[in-house]
Formats: structure tokens, C-alpha cells, sequence
């Protein structure tokens, strides 16, 4: 009779880690929505459950699963999705809702940044050469400057 206890307790564990492992898909799930997503989070589970369930009738089952061992293994499963299940998922609700909102701001923030660089290539075509003019313009001012040409002030002739 203790070793029955012991299997029902480890199956009550292992239903309930497989409801952890259930929520954690939730995220994913939540975040992408869409119907690849939700039948690749379903495989991925299925197999967690049967991957969970052989070792435990493998482990703790001595090479056999028995029904009780199912039965409180669904039953850890509920408990978990009625207890610590119904904050993890209204965690992930809320951690997928920023996720979204933050992703959206980024893309909101993308966007702004290329309609600014449109707009500064309207109004500024010609920046480069602006530039290149300028640079241009102060090389000869030293150069007259070094030949005596012009005072050190520049055209006012004011220091």
C-alpha cells in the first residue's frame, strides 16, 4: 500500500509539472496566433505528456503504468490549471499584451525613423556637396591666409 501512495503521489507531481508545461506553452500561443502555432504547441505537448507519462511508468511504476497512476496524474493536471494555472495564465495574458504593445512601438518607432529620412532627403538633397563646398572654401581661405592675401579675421578684416 506505501508504494501505491508514493506512485499516486509522484503522478499528482507529474500532472501537475505537465500543467506547468502546458502554460509555458500558453505564451507562444498567445503571442503569434495563428494555426501553425497552435497545432506545433499541441505536438510539442503531446509529446512532453507522453515522453512524462513513460517515465512514469517506467520510473515510479516499476515498468507499468497503472489507471490509478493516469487518474492522479489528470487529477495533479487539474489541480494545477485550477490553482496556479488560472495566474499563469493571466500572467501570460498580460506579459503577451506588453510583449505586443512593446513590438508595436518598435515598429511605430521604425516607421517614423524612415519617414524622417525621406522627409531630410527631400529637404535635403544636397547635404553632401553642402558640406564638401564648405570644406572646400575653408582650405582655400587658409591657403590665401598662408600666401598673406587675406588677414586672419577673415573679410571684415577685424580681429
Amino acid at each position: 500500500m506505501g508504494a501505491q501512495l508514493a506512485q499516486a503521489a509522484v503522478s499528482v507531481l507529474a500532472g501537475a509539472l505537465l500543467g506547468l508545461y502546458y502554460d509555458l506553452l500558453r505564451l507562444p500561443r498567445a503571442l503569434l496566433r495563428g494555426s501553425l502555432c497552435t497545432v506545433l504547441c499541441d505536438f510539442l505537448f503531446c509529446l512532453g505528456a507522453l515522453l512524462g507519462l513513460f517515465t512514469l511508468g517506467l520510473g515510479p511504476g516499476e515498468g507499468e503504468l497503472r489507471i490509478f497512476m493516469l487518474l492522479a496524474a489528470a487529477a495533479g493536471f487539474l489541480l494545477w490549471e485550477r490553482s496556479v494555472g488560472h495566474l499563469m495564465q493571466r500572467g501570460t495574458g498580460m506579459l503577451s499584451d506588453l510583449l505586443r504593445k512593446a513590438a508595436k512601438k518598435a515598429a511605430s518607432a521604425q516607421k517614423m525613423r524612415a519617414y524622417g529620412k525621406k522627409i531630410c532627403k527631400k529637404l535635403f538633397p544636397s547635404a553632401a556637396r553642402w558640406f564638401t563646398i564648405r570644406r572646400n572654401r575653408r582650405a582655400q581661405r587658409r591657403a590665401l591666409r598662408a600666401q598673406g592675401k587675406v588677414s586672419a579675421a577673415g573679410p571684415g578684416g577685424q580681429q
